[in-house]
């Protein structure tokens, strides 16, 4: 654990940074090695190139973990860890409690929204309207996925009728969300107790935007339910193709760890309709591959790895290759920035 405080510079030094018009990548890294001001290592964002020329997004000395760039280019929704909530010494998704931030890169300001709310469960996902977004965040049904209007922070909860659609009606965890092209569809972890005690597998399901189809995708993998390293054996943080037919996601695997908490992972594609499962990364594998990005230049990930670190790759669905974008230093959760309009096909 880190202690100590950051050295807060200017206001002007501190605002956000407007996106190079040919930076393709967003991503979190701790590179920076600054603090927050509750003392652990912040993680700021940052605009890569194809070539790898790197240009640093944030200036807030926040830890980031989610984030997306708006259809627009003009905005990044992401959250920020407020605090390590159980004092444990480190910053953990299902552990500590993180905001919601809006940051507008064309007026170079950062706003809060719904800080009642925490939006600490899994993915942020952009409407092609630029203006509205989803996310998971608790509720009394265990976690439900709610919709906000960035501009007035009104929202209104998705999944209240799921699991009548599922027939299924149990307490749920749901994360990861993303938001189909055409913004009628969003697909996310889904988890359900099903009145057993062991902690159940995540799986990948669908539901349309306005309520009126809900489906489960996949079945969480071959693996029995048990803990690898952080997280459960299953299915994880799905992301549309540019066609809105197909997702990839991650898929826990048990061919060892990537880290001390991270288990290796493939990833895999199916269809919107359940079909067509594959898998498009290929053991023997020490890493794990997570927090896909798809859009018409390929499948953009993050492979973490104990002996190669955290790198950036490309994924053709055309000609099923992987190569290696040559960011120098540590990259995560790394995502395509939007070109001209929604990720039209």
């Amino acid at each position: 654990m880190m202690s100590g405080k950051p050295a807060m510079g200017s206001e002007a030094e501190l605002r956000p940074t407007p996106i190079p018009e040919d930076a393709e990548f967003i991503f979190a890294s701790a590179r920076s090695r600054e603090l927050t001001s509750f003392g652990l290592r912040s993680v700021e964002l940052y605009a890569a190139t194809r070539a790898g020329e790197v240009t640093r997004i944030t200036h807030s000395r926040h830890a980031h973990n989610h984030f997306v760039v708006s259809p627009d280019r003009t905005k990044i929704a992401c959250n920020r860890y407020r605090e390590d909530t159980n004092k444990d010494g480190r910053l953990f998704a299902l552990d500590d409690w993180k905001d919601l931030w809006i940051v507008d890169l064309v007026g170079r300001t950062e706003r809060s929204l719904l800080p009642e709310m925490d939006a600490g469960y899994g993915g942020i996902a952009w409407l092609p309207d630029s203006r509205h977004i989803v996310f998971a965040t608790p509720t009394a049904r265990g976690r439900d996925i709610v919709k906000v209007d960035t501009q007035t922070g009104k929202y209104v909860t998705l999944t209240e009728g799921l699991d009548d659609l599922l027939k299924n009606p149990c307490r749920r965890n749901l994360s990861d969300v993303d938001v189909s092209p055409d913004g009628q569809w969003i697909v996310f972890g889904y988890k359900s107790n099903l009145g057993e005690a062991v902690e159940p597998k995540s799986r990948i399901a669908a539901m349309r935007l306005d309520g009126s189809e809900a489906r489960i995708l996949t079945d969480g993998g071959p693996l029995e339910r048990v803990k690898r390293g952080d997280w459960y054996n299953g299915d994880y943080d799905p992301d549309f193709s540019p066609d809105g037919r197909q997702v990839v996601f991650a898929r826990q695997t048990d061919r060892g760890m990537a880290n001390r908490g991270l288990s290796t992972m493939d990833l895999m594609t199916v269809g919107l309709d359940g079909t067509g499962l594959a898998r498009i990364t290929r053991p023997p594998d020490d890493a794990a591959h997570g927090i896909a990005s798809w859009d018409r230049r390929g499948i953009v990930f993050t492979e973490w790895s104990e002996a190669r670190g955290n790198t950036t790759n490309i994924y053709d669905p055309a000609t099923k290759e992987i190569v290696r974008v040559p960011i120098p230093g540590s990259t995560s959760h790394v995502q395509w920035i939007p070109q001209a309009g929604p990720r039209a096909s």
